[in-house]
């Protein structure tokens, strides 16, 4: 395996996909494709009046940012949220993530994560910025990706997807590159690789 790396941070992903002869690239998209926290910090700003910026998330149900509730927000209201037409027509691409699908588009699939409805989404939303080609896997919440074969690099921000995956090459993307990483509750005691930016 030959990687480039400093401290288990991958600077130049092109390169390790030719170095480690890569095939396969499969993408997560909330959080690694698409900025999803900074679409959920502004909607949930414009409710309450805050100002909060999405690296003050650490927890699945927002509560360092959601004031309406101390225990955060139920589930239903975190789902729709990430169905409303006013997510779909906010949320942004990761910067640079655009153009590497483009560029990798032969060997990337989207594997991800979410309600029906919230697929149904995704789907539209990749289909409306060119991308309708590329391989979709939508999974409910209740169900591994662990149950799919992935023969090459798996790029996620999830620590849980990114142990329970049999992918030769894991690299975890992280969205904010502060001290916060190691408590979030989606990207703690990952030790393998990283990436800050695409």
């Amino acid at each position: 395996m030959v990687v480039k790396f400093r401290d288990n941070v991958v600077k130049d992903i092109r390169g390790f996909i030719k170095d480690n002869g890569i095939r396969s690239v499969w993408l997560d998209m909330d959080g690694v494709m698409l900025k999803s926290g900074d679409a959920i910090t502004e909607i949930v700003n414009n409710i309450q009046g805050t100002n909060y910026k999405s690296s003050d998330i650490r927890s699945h149900n927002f509560k360092e940012i959601w004031k309406q509730d101390l225990n955060g927000m139920d589930e239903t209201t975190i789902e729709n949220l990430f169905r409303h037409e006013v997510f779909w027509a906010i949320v942004q691409w990761q910067d640079g993530c655009q153009n590497f699908i483009d560029e990798y588009r032969d060997i990337i699939k989207i594997i991800t994560k979410g309600t029906k409805e919230n697929l149904f989404y995704k789907q539209i939303w990749l289909e409306n910025q060119g991308f309708g080609d590329v391989p979709f896997i939508g999974m409910p919440f209740n169900i591994s990706k662990s149950i799919i074969n992935m023969d090459g690099l798996f790029i996620d921000d999830n620590t849980k997807n990114l142990l329970e995956s049999n992918a030769p090459y894991k690299i975890q993307f992280l969205e904010y590159n502060d001290h916060m990483n190691d408590k979030r509750e989606w990207t703690k005691d990952w030790h393998g690789f990283k990436m800050y930016k695409w």
